[in-house]
């Protein structure tokens, strides 16, 4: 994972962009499971990923795909999921992990609580959890700057 992040910063494409790392341990794990949305409660490292550029500096492509390479670079070493508000709509897979066996007890809450779905900037998962073999593993990619796929 060093040399992942090492390449990552070394190819930025913008010098706003940055990766945060967050290490999930101690209290945090001691929690049970379904006392909360988090599905996951191992020790464990959340990375978080944000190509950020100027606006109107046309290169929005290539911001994305650095991000994007990124993350497919360290998907190698993921564990499925992650924190439910840096998923996006469209990661389906991981918002279902990310909750956990969470997730049916959260969608009857939503659909009990918020039936008019007002609230809904943190994707919610709408089908169980698809397996780790479901789950796409991308092959390492030694140049950020391209897209995996």
């Amino acid at each position: 994972m060093r040399d992942v992040l090492q390449l990552a910063g070394s190819t930025l494409t913008s010098p706003f962009s940055v990766v945060n790392v967050y290490a999930l341990h101690g209290a945090a794990g001691r929690v049970p499971v379904a006392e909360t949305a988090f599905g996951n409660r191992d020790p464990h490292l959340v990375i978080e990923i944000s190509a950020i550029w100027e606006p109107g500096h046309g290169r929005a492509s290539g911001h994305r795909a650095w991000a994007s390479s990124l993350s497919c670079a360290l998907d190698l070493d993921a564990l499925p999921g992650t924190y439910p508000s840096l998923l996006g709509h469209d990661e389906v897979g991981q918002i279902a992990h990310a909750y956990g066996p969470n997730g049916r007890r959260l969608l009857s809450l939503k659909r009990r609580f918020d039936p008019d779905n007002v609230f809904r900037a943190t994707p919610l998962p709408m089908q169980p959890a698809p397996s780790d073999e479901e789950l796409c593993r991308p092959r390492l990619r030694s140049d950020l700057r391209e897209p995996c796929g």
